[in-house]
């Protein structure tokens, strides 16, 4: 079997070498053979490229020109350079080879200004030749300052009212947050430990932003953005309450309406919810929308008449079906 192979290893080197031209000789020769072809012909392929990229380089210098057009192009050139070089000492041209790269680099921005001048240039000339065809009286004139006067005085007017709204709207923000920041932490600090199992026990608000933020029982305070979203959830949920209560005079009760609050929580915090909003009762009227049948079990059994009443809503497919039957 390895003769086998040897001999058709050898053959396939016979092959390779009549298709490279590569003379026949004995093995270890014609592979030392092959491989000398194969070092020569990549340098060669290697030669042929720089050739080829030699000549494209050429190809784009001479811009479709030929040898004399383009050595003509160059003289004209040369001689340009020398005519505005004229003017300059030799040290003043060494100063400007040396800065010639930042020079280019600000060609662009030079060239924007041009064109932006040019544009200018063209306006007032328009605007001239605009007055040369139809002259105004100087009657007319004063007449269009006068209405441009009052105009400007119109939009100073109105530019300071608008300044001094902005401040009054910027103190009135800033004053309501500074009211509103305590109410909502002492609401929130007083349902937190409940709502939460005693696992956070205190909370505060930034009055800048009314950014919350509530202590665990180890001191450590945090962000309730960062929290699980069955906790930020609750807290939430204290901030609507505390709202609640801001937003609603003395002398008046508001009711907290709800809609499916805990959908996304889970048994336990359910029950601390419910419970919850049970206490809150007391205070107010509270109405909760849900579809969840685990709430609707608990309501059976902790809530009772006439302190609470419990409607079952039909869903709107039987109650369109039974709206179209009657």
């Amino acid at each position: 079997k390895i003769r086998l192979q040897r001999e058709n290893a050898r053959q396939e080197l016979v092959t390779v070498a009549e298709h490279c031209g590569v003379p026949l000789a004995p093995e270890d020769q014609l592979a030392q053979d092959l491989h000398h072809w194969r070092n020569a012909t990549t340098e060669e392929i290697r030669v042929e490229q720089q050739g080829l990229e030699k000549w494209r380089e050429l190809d784009t210098l001479l811009e479709g020109l030929t040898l004399q057009e383009f050595q003509a192009k160059v003289q004209q050139h040369r001689e340009n350079a020398l005519l505005l070089s004229s003017p300059f000492s030799s040290a003043e041209l060494s100063e400007a080879r040396s800065n010639i790269e930042q020079y280019e680099a600000q060609i662009p921005e030079l060239a924007a200004h041009a064109d932006w001048g040019a544009q200018e240039l063209a306006y007032v000339q328009g605007q001239i030749r605009s007055y040369a065809e139809h002259p105004v009286s100087v009657s007319d004139a004063e007449e269009e300052l006068r209405i441009a006067e009052e105009k400007l005085a119109n939009i100073r007017m109105l530019d300071d009212t608008l300044e001094t709204t902005h401040l009054f709207l910027s103190q009135a923000h800033d004053s309501v947050h500074r009211d509103i920041a305590p109410f909502l932490a002492e609401v929130v600090r007083h349902w937190l430990p409940e709502i939460t199992l005693g696992r956070y026990v205190d909370a505060r608000v930034d009055s800048p932003t009314l950014r919350v933020q509530v202590c665990d029982q180890s001191g450590e305070w945090r962000d309730a953005a960062r929290l699980s979203h069955g906790t930020a959830d609750q807290i939430y949920l204290l901030l609507r309450l505390a709202m609640v209560e801001y937003l609603t005079k003395p002398s008046e009760v508001c009711p907290l309406i709800l809609d499916d609050i805990t959908l996304q929580s889970d048994t336990r915090r359910k029950e601390r919810i419910l419970n919850m909003l049970r206490k809150v009762s007391e205070q107010r009227q509270v109405i909760l929308f849900t579809q969840e049948e685990e709430v609707l079990q608990w309501a059976k059994k902790n809530l009772s008449q006439p302190e609470a009443r419990i409607i079952e809503l039909m869903p709107v497919a039987y109650a369109m079906a039974a709206s179209i039957s009657g």
